[in-house]
């Protein structure tokens, strides 16, 4: 039994990270001015239990975010991810105007 209790809290304690690379292609930021065109900050976020991936929330694609809140022209996009005890919650951050 006493096994059994230190498993359960060794899984429930321990933590991953998951690491957010650009898939597609990288924009140099250094041709972005920061106090003018970023006009727009949306964020969404969708929910997973444990180390498992999000499977509740929105849907948190970049276009998705972008058709839905009518972004003309979006500047960077950021992904967060947090993780707690029993769930983990993963963001997009999409600037732009």
């Amino acid at each position: 039994m006493k096994k059994l209790i230190v498993l359960t809290l060794v899984v429930l304690l321990s933590s991953c990270g998951i690491k957010y690379t650009p898939i597609v292609s990288t924009a140099p930021t250094n041709t972005i001015d920061f106090s003018s065109d970023l006009k727009k900050e949306e964020r969404e976020c969708a929910y997973g239990l444990l180390w498992f991936p999000p499977f509740a929330g929105s849907d948190i694609s970049v276009v998705s975010i972008a058709k839905k809140n009518g972004f003309k022209k979006v500047a960077i996009a950021d992904h967060q991810a947090d993780f707690f005890i029993l769930f983990n919650r993963t963001c997009t951050i999409v600037y732009g105007e």
